[in-house]
């Protein structure tokens, strides 16, 4: 696993799907969450201070949007996503990771 030179460096790793909604916690309602591990998992340095990820909606029911923001902390006013009903929309986010890497 490659090893940043100095602090704040970047690190690259394998494209990796941390997280399919559509196989594993299921649709994520209105004001709903799903939380995930980063940090110390496929290659991400377990002390990263934010990790560069794309999100993507596909075939939402309704309109809506997704914010990203590190597990543990509040909720930003901004959203990274924001969808139509059937769309299928990718963006590319820089999130900051929390202390527990989520």
């Amino acid at each position: 696993m490659p090893v940043p030179a100095q602090p704040g460096a970047a690190v690259t790793i394998t494209p990796t799907r941390f997280l399919d909604t559509r196989t594993s916690s299921g649709d994520v309602g209105p004001g709903g969450s799903v939380s995930f591990q980063a940090g110390g998992v496929a290659g991400v340095p377990a002390d990263a201070a934010a990790v560069v990820v794309n999100l993507t909606v596909t075939e939402p029911s309704s309109y809506g949007f997704v914010t990203a923001h590190a597990s543990g902390t509040g909720t930003p006013n901004a959203s990274n996503v924001n969808y139509a009903a059937n769309q299928t929309i990718p963006n590319l986010a820089v999130v900051p990771a929390a202390l527990t890497g989520r």
